[in-house]
């Protein structure tokens, strides 16, 4: 036995169409483009799920782990800065929505306090916590998408 470690599997594999050519494997990359899409779909199902527990979330939610378990078992885990990406899709579009649907809501009367005079209204449905979210999670799944990226590369 020598101290060697054992040789390292050769990532390009035959292509079939082109006697000769060899194209990469798609195992050795750090990132696939359906796994990736996959997770997207994954987080976006499972935010949703999350955000409507009192509705439709108790039935989204085993088609989001189902999901999430077929692609840990068959994906590459490396695309799991999908499912980031995926809650920040739905957190966008919430925040997006919810620019259309901010109101303001008056609360004063004649015999108000002059506090009340002063700004006797309130906004409601301010997206900016939605918005805040949605920076923060695709922020979030765009360094770990790059670092799963550059980590598949060097092998």
């Amino acid at each position: 036995m020598t101290g060697a470690p054992p040789p390292r599997p050769d990532p390009q594999v035959p292509d079939p169409q082109v006697p000769g050519l060899r194209t990469p494997d798609s195992r050795s990359r750090g990132v696939s483009v359906p796994g990736l899409l996959g997770w997207i779909l994954a987080g976006l199902l499972l935010t949703l799920s999350v955000l409507g527990m009192l509705t439709i979330g108790p039935f989204v939610l085993p088609v989001a782990l189902g999901l999430i378990w077929a692609l840990l078992a068959h994906h590459a885990p490396h695309a799991r800065a999908g499912g980031l990406l995926g809650g920040a899709i739905l957190t966008g579009w919430i925040a997006w929505t919810m620019r259309w649907s901010s109101a303001s809501t008056c609360s004063g009367s004649s015999g108000s306090s002059a506090a009340d005079q002063v700004n006797p209204c309130r906004s409601l449905g301010v997206p900016w916590g939605w918005l805040t979210v949605t920076v923060v999670l695709a922020v979030g799944g765009g360094l770990v998408l790059a670092r799963d990226a550059r980590s598949g590369q060097r092998g």
